[in-house]
């Protein structure tokens, strides 16, 4: 349940001020970016793949929504323009669910409360964190 809760703030810090769901759209999409590079450099890229694979094959059929965003995928190119914009609710149920989802599945390996901060520091915008990880005095 707290899965949820972390999954709707941060879906709540990326659509501040949106208005329209083409906006909407445009900020899973920037979400998806967001999250992708952030936990890609906490858990790697093979490891980011599985953990989002894994979340879609257990979302995917119940928000159909999820599949109009494709940044959350790293090759899977730019969003197709022609396409409309999921409905507001369905995307944030959509984004909401496969967040938490991957919350979920992480806390089965580094425990929920580290699930949950490496999600959300994955989510934070630009700065300290964006830099490269330094393991020591010899870096």
């Amino acid at each position: 349940m707290a899965s949820i809760v972390i999954g709707k703030q941060v879906w709540r810090q990326a659509t501040l001020g949106i208005r329209t769901p083409t906006a909407g759209s445009a900020a899973a999409e920037r979400l998806g970016l967001r999250v992708r590079a952030g936990l890609s450099r906490w858990i790697g890229e093979l490891g980011y793949d599985v953990l989002l694979n894994r979340s879609l094959h257990l979302m995917r059929r119940a928000h159909p929504a999820i599949e109009s965003i494709t940044s959350f995928i790293g090759d899977a190119g730019p969003p197709i323009a022609a396409q409309d914009p999921p409905a507001p609710a369905a995307l944030e149920s959509a984004i909401v669910t496969l967040l938490a989802t991957m919350v979920d599945l992480l806390a089965l390996m580094v425990g929920p409360q580290m699930a949950g901060n490496l999600l959300t520091l994955s989510c934070e915008g630009p700065g300290e964190g964006e830099g490269p990880i330094h393991r020591g005095t010899d870096d």
